[in-house]
């Protein structure tokens, strides 16, 4: 139903966006149609934050159903901002790319530097989805150079990100510690705006990733530092799937430095919490190394028991 629903409203709205109504919606109704839609963007994001997509992909269509008949065109395209993102959490990257088109018409007819920069980073994202790692790099340079107009700190943290996404993705096709380095240095540009900002969930992705960035360079020192604390302020956001991801991350540190014991500890409360979510693909993946753990660990009991469970979740 949800499909047939979305799929309604992308064709509907894409087609006559710019079509005028004869009839056009008091004044009080369209206040009250953007306020529905910020309570939808709203819902949808935190259901998006808990990695609940299904939910969020309902209350993103709401939000964009509402802005439709309030004619906010600005408020359209973060609505097809948010549906685009949804979908490729989903891995329905043609839909996602449907939604971002949808958003380009629009675009065309807007003077706005900030949601120009947020369509090319979301144009990003696919295209870092997709391997195309040079195209990703430039529609985050043009992002960045729209963002610079502007004195929109939080979106230039979330490019710097983005840069630091891109080249940890060429690192790691290329085995290139250069590559790493930069990484880095986006990943803490982002960290240093963030802080400022004191925006603990996007904290927790700079830190999260810098992590990563540190497992990939050998220093496991640094990688624990930052996994810690990006389960921290995880934690303290309530970030259920970067909890779930934290521990994950930090099993695999243990798993390398042959703390067998500890990984076990980690895969098994990321399974858990991957599980809950109802999240199989990346339950399997934790799963799979907590079991792995556990033969290493020579703890075989436990493991013939979870790889009883991995039959039941592949069945």
């Amino acid at each position: 139903m949800i499909g047939t629903r979305l799929f309604t409203l992308l064709l509907v709205t894409s087609s006559f966006t710019l079509a005028c109504s004869s009839a056009p919606a008091p004044v009080t109704s369209i206040n009250i149609r953007k306020n529905m839609a910020a309570d939808n963007m709203r819902y949808g994001n935190a259901a998006y934050d808990q990695a609940d997509y299904e939910k969020a992909l309902q209350f993103f269509l709401l939000a964009l159903e509402n802005n439709t008949l309030a004619d906010f065109e600005e408020g359209m395209v973060k609505c097809y901002h948010s549906i685009a993102k949804t979908f490729l959490a989903l891995g329905k990257r043609d839909d996602s790319r449907r939604a971002l088109e949808n958003a380009q018409r629009i675009l065309t007819f807007l003077q706005s530097k900030d949601l120009q920069a947020q369509q090319l980073f979301h144009q990003a994202s696919l295209a870092l989805e997709e391997g195309q790692i040079a195209r990703a790099e430039e529609a985050i340079d043009q992002a960045l150079q729209l963002n610079q107009a502007t004195d929109n700190r939080a979106q230039r943290a979330v490019l710097y990100h983005g840069l630091g996404m891109v080249k940890r993705a060429a690192g790691l096709k290329t085995s290139s510690n250069q590559l790493f380095v930069a990484a880095l240095g986006y990943f803490q540009q982002a960290q240093k705006i963030n802080e400022s900002l004191m925006a603990y969930t996007e904290l927790a992705a700079n830190h999260y990733m810098q992590g990563m960035v540190y497992l990939s360079l050998g220093d496991w020192g640094k990688a624990g530092e930052n996994l810690t604390q990006a389960l921290q302020y995880d934690r303290k956001m309530e970030n259920t799937m970067g909890i779930a991801l934290d521990h994950r991350a930090l099993g695999q540190l243990a798993a390398i430095q042959t703390d067998w014991n500890l990984a076990v500890a980690h895969h098994l409360r990321s399974y858990r919490i991957l599980l809950t979510l109802n999240d199989a693909a990346q339950a399997r993946r934790s799963l799979d190394l907590l079991i792995e753990a556990l033969v290493k660990s020579n703890r075989n009991q436990e493991a013939e028991i979870f790889k009883q469970e991995r039959s039941r979740l592949d069945g």
